[in-house]
C-alpha cells in the first residue's frame, strides 16, 4: 500500500510539474513572443530536439558548415556535373492526397503534382532551402494543401543549386525550363510561389520574363513566403534580430549568398531582386515574420512597393520564424487560407 501512494505521489507530482511547464509556455507564447502555444512548441522543437533532422535546410550549421566547405574549394564544376544527378526523391515521413511524378526538362528535374486537374490555374512553386538544399517535407505538404483546396496542377522544379552552380547558371535552365513548359500549358491564372530563397527565385523569373520575354505568359499572382530579397545582407535592422533568429544565422547565409551570386555583384538584381524593378509585374503579395533575420528586407521591400504606388499585400506575424506558412501552426494555417483566397481571387 505505502509503495502504490508512493507512486501515486510521484506521478501527481509529475502531472503538476507537466502542467506547470505547459502553462508557462503558453504564458510566454501570448505574452512575450505575441504567437500561438503551437508556434512555441514548434520552436523548441526545432532547437532543441531535432533541428537536423527537420530544419536540415534552413538550421544555422547548415548554412555555416556548407558555407565554411564551399569557401575552401572551387566552384568550377567538373565533368560528372554536366550529367543528370541522383534524382531527388520525396522525403519520408510525407502522405500525399494527390498524384505526382517527376521528369527532366532541360536537364532539370521537375516534380508535376496534380498533372491533368481540371482548374484554370497553374502554379509553379520555387521551394526555399538558401540556395544549396533540396526540398523539405513541408513544402511537399503546402504544396498537397494547395492542389487540394484549389485544385489545380503544381510544378516544382528542383533547380541548380550553389556552389556548383551560380546564380546566372541557374536562372539559364530555369527559364528554359519555364519557356519549354508553359507552352503546353492553357490556363487563365499563372502563380509562381516560393519560399525564402524560392521566393527570391520567384520575383527574380518575373523580372526576367518582363524585360526579356515579354510576349511570355507573365505570372498573374507572385506569391513570397519570407523570401529572401538581399543576399548581400547589408540592412543594419538584420544584426538586432540575428540573436534571437532560432533557424538563420546572417554570416553563413551571407556567405552562401556571395557563392550564389557568383561573379556578379551581390547587389546584383539576379542575385537580389530587391535591387531590380517591380513596375509592371503581377500582384504581389508578401508574408514575413519578426523572428526572421530576412524580415527588415522584406518589410523594406513591401516599402519600396509602397513608395512607387504599387499594390499588394504584405503580412508580419508577430515572434514567428521563418519561413512560418509552412510549418504545421495556427498562424500557417490562416495564412494558407489567406493564400488560396488571393489565389482564387476572392481576396
Amino acid at each position: 500500500m505505502k509503495k502504490i501512494m508512493e507512486r501515486h505521489k510521484k506521478l501527481t507530482v509529475a502531472l503538476v510539474m507537466v502542467a506547470i511547464l505547459l502553462t508557462s509556455i503558453f504564458a510566454v507564447s501570448h505574452l512575450v513572443y505575441h504567437r500561438s502555444f503551437a508556434a512555441t512548441v514548434i520552436e523548441l522543437y526545432m532547437t532543441i530536439i531535432d533541428r537536423e533532422a527537420m530544419y536540415a535546410a534552413y538550421a544555422k550549421p547548415s548554412y555555416a558548415s556548407v558555407a565554411k566547405a564551399a569557401e575552401s574549394q572551387t566552384t568550377e564544376k567538373e565533368a560528372e556535373n554536366t550529367a543528370l544527378p541522383e534524382p531527388y526523391l520525396k522525403p519520408s515521413g510525407v502522405s500525399m492526397d494527390i498524384s505526382y511524378h517527376y521528369d527532366y526538362v532541360q536537364g532539370m528535374q521537375v516534380y508535376y503534382f496534380n498533372e491533368g486537374a481540371e482548374s484554370d490555374t497553374f502554379i509553379i512553386y520555387y521551394p526555399g532551402g538558401g540556395y544549396i538544399n533540396q526540398p523539405l517535407k513541408y513544402h511537399w505538404k503546402i504544396i498537397n494543401t494547395l492542389a487540394q483546396e484549389i485544385g489545380c496542377t503544381i510544378l516544382m522544379p528542383v533547380y541548380p543549386k550553389a556552389p556548383q552552380y551560380t546564380c546566372e547558371e541557374s536562372y539559364e535552365t530555369v527559364m528554359a525550363f519555364y519557356l519549354e513548359e508553359i507552352e503546353k500549358r492553357d490556363f487563365e491564372t499563372l502563380v509562381f510561389m516560393g519560399d525564402s530563397s524560392g521566393g527570391g527565385m520567384s520575383l527574380v523569373m518575373a523580372q526576367l520574363l518582363r524585360d526579356n520575354y515579354p510576349e511570355a505568359p507573365q505570372p498573374d499572382e507572385i506569391i513570397l513566403l519570407s523570401p529572401w530579397m538581399d543576399v548581400s545582407m547589408d540592412n543594419e535592422e538584420i544584426d538586432e534580430i540575428d540573436p534571437v533568429d532560432p533557424m538563420l544565422d546572417s554570416a553563413g547565409i551571407k556567405a552562401v549568398g556571395k557563392l550564389w551570386a557568383g561573379s556578379r555583384d551581390v547587389h546584383d538584381p539576379l542575385a537580389s531582386p530587391i535591387y531590380g524593378s517591380f513596375e509592371n509585374l503581377g500582384h504581389i503579395s508578401i508574408f514575413a515574420s519578426t523572428r526572421d533575420i530576412l524580415c527588415p528586407d522584406d518589410v523594406k521591400f513591401s516599402q519600396m512597393l509602397t513608395e512607387q504606388g504599387i499594390d499588394h499585400i504584405c503580412v508580419v506575424e508577430e515572434g514567428l520564424n521563418h519561413p512560418y506558412v509552412l510549418f504545421p501552426v495556427p498562424e500557417a494555417k490562416q495564412a494558407q487560407k489567406m493564400i488560396i483566397e488571393i489565389i482564387k481571387g476572392n481576396y
